[in-house]
């Protein structure tokens, strides 16, 4: 079964007072849209991404291939296969670069369709066009499709795009998960109508929500809060104007090709349920329409924030390299508890203090006591998995630990607090 979602285009057609099929010609196509994605790049072998597509994706219109040169297969942020290995976050644009002959008229749409996504951590998914953008989230699918893409749960994305976000000549696409996971296509159409123009524009929805995040301005709290505004059409930019407990604040709202303008506005703290309203206007789009809100008090939290580095040998670099790091952090914590009084740093094992005292110059080691104090050690050597170990062979690691405490009179903390891998 397909879900195909329409953005704005009811919308659209109420606004122009057309029928909503209209005789549309092709601009350009990537895939067959057939459910299928034989004739994609690397189809059904995901893993092959990172070393046909190093660099990523760039694709121009007319000159590349599908088959060579646009992958079946979209990475996230989370596709740890998908890039290099230096890196530990990392988005994967893809680029669509497409020539217009004649000046863009009418409506065009943009039709993304896709055999499925990850089951769990679906990707949010940004398209921009020529430099503005905005993204949904899309629902998660079937992992089953990477290599049978008749087990997806398909999803299809039609977002109308009107003619003056486009220009004769060079028009750039980029679409990115930018995050979660990946999705996987069956193909793109970018299509045109020339004759429907769009006269109205409307907000068609607002809402605003409260977080529980604070910032201190002016030698005040203020309480800040999410505001989402949708459109009845793309690439509207518009103002919003909050007033709230007898503050005022102006923000600049950008819809994007997706129809929905995202802020977060700083607002007075409030301590019971106020009253907001939110005035929104576009410069001779549309009348002002206002929409009003309960602002209700958030609870404050006090975040701890605790520098440490994961230990791991020879997992996430080769031993060397790792040990190289782990030394650099030592020197540049020092620097930070030298620099910041209120600094501390969590060595996370007590092999790391250990190895930097022994490898490192003397010109480079904590020289007092209170430097030392500040880099607190585990109760434990080296980390690893107390599921996997027996009771004594746990705290067979008590002994160097307490060595390493009494060379660097570092307050090491209670042996018998291990730290807990994957069973």
């Amino acid at each position: 079964m397909k879900l195909c979602v329409s953005l704005l285009a009811a919308a659209l057609a109420l606004s122009m007072g057309l029928p909503t099929q209209a005789v549309e010609t092709t601009v350009w196509q990537i895939g067959n849209l057939d459910d299928n994605y034989a004739e994609l790049a690397i189809s059904g072998s995901y893993a092959a991404y990172p070393r046909q597509f190093p660099r990523d994706v760039s694709f121009t219109v007319g000159k590349d291939d599908p088959a060579k040169s646009w992958p079946f297969i979209h990475p996230g942020p989370d596709d740890v296969w998908a890039r290099p290995r230096a890196h530990y976050s990392k988005t994967h644009p893809f680029a669509v670069r497409f020539d217009l002959p004649e000046q863009p008229k009418g409506i065009f749409t943009l039709t993304i369709d896709m055999i499925s996504t990850h089951p769990t951590a679906p990707p949010t998914y940004s398209i921009s066009i020529n430099g503005k953008g905005g993204e949904m989230e899309l629902p998660g699918g079937s992992d089953a499709a990477l290599t049978d893409p008749s087990q997806g749960k398909q999803f299809v994305l039609r977002v109308p795009i009107p003619a003056s976000s486009l220009k004769q000549g060079r028009n750039d696409l980029v679409l990115t998960a930018t995050r979660g996971s990946w999705l996987i296509y069956d193909g793109l159409v970018l299509t045109n109508d020339p004759d429907l123009t769009c006269t109205e524009a409307a907000v068609t929805g607002a809402a605003l929500t409260p977080t529980t995040r604070f910032v201190r301005s002016g030698g005040k709290l203020r309480q800040l809060a999410d505001l989402s505004v949708r459109f009845s059409q793309s690439m509207i930019s518009a103002d919003a104007v909050v007033y709230a407990a007898g503050s005022t604040c102006r923000i600049p709202l950008n819809s994007g090709p997706l129809g929905e303008a995202k802020a977060e506005v700083s607002l007075p703290e409030v301590t019971q349920p106020t009253t907001v309203r939110c005035a929104i206007s576009c410069r001779g789009r549309f009348r002002t329409q206002v929409f009003t809100f309960e602002l209700r008090p958030q609870r404050r939290w006090t975040l701890y924030v605790q520098p440490s580095a994961h230990v791991d040998i020879g997992y996430t670099d080769y031993q060397e390299r790792v040990i190289k790091r782990h030394n650099d952090n030592m020197t540049a914590a020092l620097d930070l508890c030298a620099q910041y009084r209120g600094f501390k740093w969590n060595t996370e094992a007590a092999w790391v203090q250990d190895n930097y005292l022994s490898l490192m110059p003397a010109t480079r080691k904590p020289a007092t006591s209170r430097s030392r104090s500040r880099y607190p050690g585990r109760g434990s050597t080296l980390k690893f998995p107390t599921a996997r170990c027996s009771p004594a062979k746990t705290y067979s690691t008590e002994p160097a630990c307490r060595g390493t405490a009494r060379r660097t009179t570092s307050p090491s903390r209670n042996p018998a607090a291990r730290s807990c891998g994957p069973p």
